[in-house]
């Protein structure tokens, strides 16, 4: 088939006038294709969610608390964002325990400690914003974030948030996010 699209969903090619895949059954959104390393793009530059994407997107949005987050796109990126966040504490309490050892002395341990609170509040940004996007995508405030600070049930209360479906089509924040 030369003259097809490829579906957003598993990637085989299609025809042009399919609106369901025959192969998954997954929903064929009018302007969208598949990249040939089988990345799912549109028009409005959608790339398919994934570690990798996902974690990319979440850094280069850090700043950005206007819009929508899909749910898979917030899920990939806490997944990548925690495996970054996991492998930096390793390598800095490592480098903590060698220089004492060298060293033998407590002089470094506070500077170390500056400099990890430094990079938890630094880090904590990509995180807040991702969170009010995602809040977005269900169409709630992104002040709806704050209920986290209420004792014991507000962090429940913000991941069912996080986990409820997203509104489908436009809404107050933006565009579909398409998953």
């Amino acid at each position: 088939m030369n003259n097809g699209k490829y579906c957003v969903n598993c990637g085989k090619e299609i025809s042009l006038s399919t609106s369901f895949c025959p192969y998954c059954g997954a929903s064929q959104p009018a302007n969208s294709s598949v990249t040939p390393n089988n990345q799912v793009t549109n028009y409005q530059g959608y790339v398919a969610p994934g570690v990798i994407n996902s974690t990319k997107k979440l850094f280069r949005d850090t700043f950005k608390f206007s819009g929508r987050m899909s749910r898979a796109d917030y899920w990939w990126a806490t997944l990548g964002f925690a495996i970054l966040v996991t492998i930096v504490t390793v390598i800095g309490f490592f480098l903590l325990a060698l220089n004492y050892e060298i060293f033998e002395d407590e002089t470094l341990l506070g500077f170390g400690m500056i400099m990890f609170y430094a990079v938890i509040i630094v880090i904590g940004f990509p995180g807040i914003s991702a969170c009010v996007r995602r809040l977005h995508d269900a169409n709630h405030s992104g002040l709806m974030y704050f209920i986290s600070w209420i004792p014991l049930v507000g962090g429940l209360i913000l991941l069912i948030f996080m986990c409820t479906e997203g509104t489908k089509g436009p809404n107050l924040y933006g565009p579909d996010t398409y998953l």
